[in-house]
């Protein structure tokens, strides 16, 4: 009897464990989110971005659109436009935990300038790296906040924080 008392009380508490939440993530996200970007000046963007997470620990960001505020407005719908802004591939690496999701990302933009007049066609290249969090709302939205640096090289190399945050959606 006395051997038995501990293993029913080993077994109790085992039943009564929770186990660690796993997520099932989904094949494509879109992304609505605002960005601030702090350099030389400040500025402020709002955009969408879509998300692919092709097997469960890595995901791959394209940004489709931003409106960036500051200095003058910018506009750009995936095809580049600002040295700091436009076009850009990220990838995300997802690291495993309960309750919330970490990742890193990092990647490489490209913005293309063609300023009026008989000036050249200008092409930027820019690094971004950073971490992030998302945080599940409900299983199928997550709002997520996204700290970076973005290295550009606008004719003398520059760099720009980023603090990103938004919602992220399943679409598949």
């Amino acid at each position: 009897m006395k051997k038995i008392i501990p293993l029913l009380l080993c077994l109790a508490i085992l039943v009564q464990a929770k186990g660690i939440k796993r997520y099932s993530r989904s094949t494509l996200e879109i992304a609505p989110k605002a960005s601030l970007y702090i350099g030389e000046d400040a500025y402020f963007g709002i955009g969408a971005e879509c998300v692919v997470n092709p097997i469960k620990q890595v995901g791959i960001r394209l940004n489709i659109t931003e409106v960036i505020f500051g200095n003058g407005t910018q506009f750009y719908l995936n095809y580049g436009g600002w040295g700091f802004g436009g076009l850009s591939l990220d990838g995300l690496f997802y690291i495993p935990m309960s309750g919330i999701e970490p990742y890193v990302h990092g990647g490489l933009g490209v913005g293309i300038v063609d300023t009026p007049g008989p000036e050249d066609t200008n092409t930027y290249f820019s690094f971004r790296f950073g971490m992030g969090l998302n945080y599940p709302v409900n299983p199928t939205t997550k709002v997520f906040v996204e700290p970076g640096i973005i290295i550009y090289d606008a004719g003398n190399t520059e760099s720009i924080f980023r603090l990103s945050f938004g919602a992220r959606f399943e679409i598949l």
